[in-house]
């Protein structure tokens, strides 16, 4: 779309609520908490089934293993994990050095760090990661997206809300 056909679609809405989420390219994540541990992560895989990456996901600063404030007894938190370029050229040069492979792109990276066997691997990797849904839930407390935010964020995620990257250092 041009800006012209951006600006008639957005003026259509004017009288509506709009929440517009920046997209981040990365490699979805689905985090289970129970009583507010996370208890299970898994990779959307096929869309019907994903791969385990519990001990992965608790090497990401970014993703709480414990959630603070109010929440549901039981919640799915869904996101994105990905790597930020100058992490991602780091990588690179580090593999480059000790002449092994090189990621073709920070997402690649990002997805292969994230289905690693070996945990402490993932955790050299410099991962990032955001929330923006859920799945699974035992009650809901908000209305909107934009609360919906509110609560993850009060419970420890980071959201694109908030966002603190820079886009020159994104892919």
């Amino acid at each position: 779309f041009d800006e012209t056909e951006v600006a008639d679609w957005f003026n259509k809405l004017a009288d509506k609520d709009v929440f517009i989420e920046l997209k981040v390219d990365g490699v979805s994540y689905s985090a289970l908490y129970e009583d507010g541990v996370l208890v299970r992560g898994l990779t959307r895989g096929s869309g019907i089934s994903g791969e385990d990456i519990t001990e992965n996901l608790k090497t990401i600063a970014d993703i709480p293993k414990r959630l603070s404030g109010d929440f549901p007894k039981i919640i799915e938190v869904r996101g994105e994990v990905y790597m930020l370029r100058d992490d991602f050229l780091k990588l690179n040069d580090l593999a480059s050095e000790k002449g092994e492979k090189i990621f073709a792109n920070p997402r690649n990276a990002a997805a292969g760090s994230l289905r690693q066997l070996n945990p402490e691997i993932t955790a050299t990797r410099r991962l990032s990661a955001f929330a923006y849904t859920y799945g699974a839930l035992s009650t809901r407390t908000w209305a909107t997206q934009s609360e919906y935010f509110d609560k993850l964020e009060s419970w420890g995620f980071k959201t694109t809300r908030k966002w603190t990257h820079h886009a020159d250092n994104m892919e």
